[in-house]
């Protein structure tokens, strides 16, 4: 059974957007840090898409229901030579590439065709990008921006850590945490969103398997920023109140560090109560 924690949030919105519903889901931690936002297409359902005549994608549609391998097919002004495609996931996440020749024996517009194969989706919605690269300078170019529906995701997973009972049944280093997997929702981030399952506690199941969780409950987080590769969480007072020992502290430290550096983007985490590093965690 999950710990009830509660965990409030003073930090700020994700920056990136869900083209359906305007913005993603806020999780319970939100991060502070400087996503690419999410652009609108001004392509209605159904359309073929068209950008200044230059590239026209006539498969698949705006909001068409896809799975892989998908097949792409359109035409573009034949000079352009190859066009380049790209699939995104909803939090702009490429999904898979490929570039597509463009049948240059017609006169004005050739046609070009093409099938990209992609793993599964960790989101329902997605994009597809079609454009052209210039072969002067490298500038994209003539960029078309379709919304796409996934047939078949599945929600990302995280890992979260925890000591384990099993793994180490003396608990001889204090700082050894055993990851354990959970699953998030599409449109949280997942650094905040690993946070979150972290301030969860362990699940029944976990706990049979040895899992122990040495966090205290009720741990408010206040504030978590990324920059530069160096993530700053902010606890409230509850992250050391009634902790004792100096194997519990380095506990509570290794999981909440080995959680969050998990992600390639996090190369450091530092960990504050209060906006105080120095004296906080004490035996």
């Amino acid at each position: 059974m999950l710990h009830h924690k509660r965990i409030f949030f003073l930090g700020l919105i994700l920056f990136s957007s869900f083209f359906v519903s305007g913005c993603f889901r806020q999780s319970k931690t939100d991060i502070n840090q400087n996503n690419a936002a999410v652009t609108n297409s001004s392509v209605q359902p159904g359309e073929v898409a068209v950008l200044d005549s230059n590239i026209i994608v006539n498969k698949p549609l705006s909001f068409d229901q896809v799975t892989s391998p998908l097949m792409i097919q359109g035409r573009a002004v034949a000079s352009l030579g190859e066009i380049q495609v790209r699939l995104l996931n909803a939090l702009n996440n490429p999904m898979a590439t490929t570039t597509i020749t463009v049948n240059n024996s017609e006169v004005s517009f050739g046609s070009f065709s093409a099938e990209l194969a992609f793993g599964t989706p960790t989101s329902p919605r997605g994009w597809l990008e079609v454009f052209s690269v210039n072969k002067d300078d490298g500038s994209v170019q003539n960029v078309i921006k379709l919304p796409i529906v996934f047939a078949d995701y599945k929600n990302p997973t995280v890992k979260v850590f925890f000591t384990n009972i099993k793994e180490d049944p003396e608990v001889k280093d204090c700082s050894k945490v055993y990851p354990t997997v959970r699953e998030i929702q599409f449109d949280v981030n997942p650094i905040a969103g690993a946070l979150d399952q972290l301030l969860a506690g362990t699940t029944e199941e976990e706990m049979k398997n040895g899992f122990v969780d040495s966090l205290p409950e009720d741990v408010k987080v206040q504030k978590i920023e990324l920059k530069d590769g160096v993530l700053n969480v902010d606890f409230d007072q509850a992250l050391q109140a009634g902790v004792g020992g100096s194997c519990r502290v380095t506990a509570i430290r290794s999981q909440i560090t080995e959680t969050l550096k998990q992600f390639d983007t996090v190369k450091q985490v530092v960990i504050s109560i209060d906006g105080e590093t120095e004296t906080i965690l004490q035996p």
